[in-house]
């Protein structure tokens, strides 16, 4: 019981402006943008997918650094806007008289682009070389020669004025989609969109931000209440969960047997606890969502003080060691982590696709 509890106090106390939202103070002028690394077949030469996973990995460790420096950040909110490689192989050879070594020189072209509207902004191609003992090795040391290079950098300033542009120029058009997604209640999306626009797009930024203040308590209310919502049905599910089961063993005499050991639960038992634990869980999950500061704070309240009272009054779990075994929390994590896993593939896909139309037209 102290976990349930102490999970919730966490939770509910432990809010930020970051996941609410909000920018950093210091993000304001920068702009959202993703590291997007393509699918191997989209971003590399035959030869060079083998190491597809070592490259993709270094790439992305290599450009968001620099990004930062450039007037960008990166965003969870998954932002329009993107940078993207590919990269070729131009020559190799093996030199060296005592000790053989591998040279590569590789052709890495960066594009920044909106993958929505399938348009690049601005594009390089640079020549890089590495020298190793090992074709790993010389890839490593031709990733090297992106710190500081000079290109990258007037191609990074292209790109951001581009955007920039595009900000100033579809300004009224982002603010008419934001009030749209309000029509249909999703205003946090529409929070989202506004909070993307950078303070160097004055006439725009000011705009959004007098809509921001409202679109926000709007977000936090309405997901407020949307997760009370499914906290409460969850909670409701566990108790006549529980309360059917004690029904249905009434009507057949055979009564509950747990003794305070826990080791004399039958498996039907136990199989109802594990699965009204799991249900008690996923209430307090939507719970600990919720922001101290939301309409329906105090109602949450009530719930917590539902659940603890049950759960403490329950004699199903009476001892540590039962209610050890009977939470199965792994598997209510499971179930959310494979949802979210299958919305990013989703997203991964149209963005692979947009890459692969966007250098299909170059």
């Amino acid at each position: 019981m102290f976990k349930i509890i102490t999970l919730l106090v966490l939770g509910l106390f432990g809010f930020t402006n970051v996941e609410a939202g909000w920018n950093d103070p210091e993000d304001v002028a920068r702009i959202n943008i993703n590291v997007f690394i393509p699918e191997a077949d989209v971003m590399l030469d035959p030869e060079l997918r083998k190491h597809a996973s070592f490259l993709g990995n270094n790439l992305e460790k290599r450009l968001k650094p620099i990004l930062s420096k450039n007037g960008f950040t990166g965003s969870t909110s998954s932002p329009r806007f993107m940078v993207f490689p590919t990269l070729h192989v131009v020559d190799r050879d093996v030199a060296g008289a005592v000790q053989s070594m591998d040279v590569l020189v590789l052709e890495l072209n960066l594009y920044v682009a909106d993958y929505v509207e399938e348009k690049i902004f601005a594009n390089t191609s640079l020549q890089i070389r590495g020298v190793g003992k090992s074709e790993v090795q010389a890839l490593r040391t031709a990733m090297n020669e992106l710190s500081n290079n000079k290109q990258v950098r007037q191609f990074l300033t292209e790109g951001r004025q581009k955007i920039l542009q595009y900000y100033d120029d579809h300004c009224d058009l982002i603010i008419e989609q934001a009030q749209l997604l309000t029509q249909v209640d999703d205003y946090e999306k529409a929070f989202r969109i506004l909070t993307q626009v950078p303070s160097d797009c004055r006439e725009c930024y000011n705009k959004v931000m007098e809509l921001i203040p409202e679109y926000y308590t709007r977000a936090k209310a309405y997901k407020c209440e949307e997760n009370l919502h499914r906290a409460r049905v969850s909670w409701a599910a566990k108790k006549e969960s529980v309360q059917r089961y004690i029904q249905d063993h009434e009507k057949d005499g055979t009564g509950i047997n747990i003794g305070d050991d826990g080791e004399k639960t039958s498996s039907g038992v136990e199989e109802n606890l594990s699965v009204s634990m799991n249900e008690t869980f996923e209430a307090v999950m939507f719970l600990e969502k919720l922001h101290p500061t939301s309409p329906c704070y105090n109602e949450a309240l009530t719930l917590i003080n539902d659940i603890k009272t049950t759960v403490d009054s329950d004699r199903y779990f009476r001892t540590q060691e039962v209610f050890r075994q009977k939470i199965d929390l792994a598997k209510v994590q499971a179930r959310y982590a494979a949802e979210t896993n299958r919305d990013r593939a989703d997203a991964n896909r149209q963005m692979n696709n947009g890459v692969s139309v966007m250098i299909g037209d170059r």
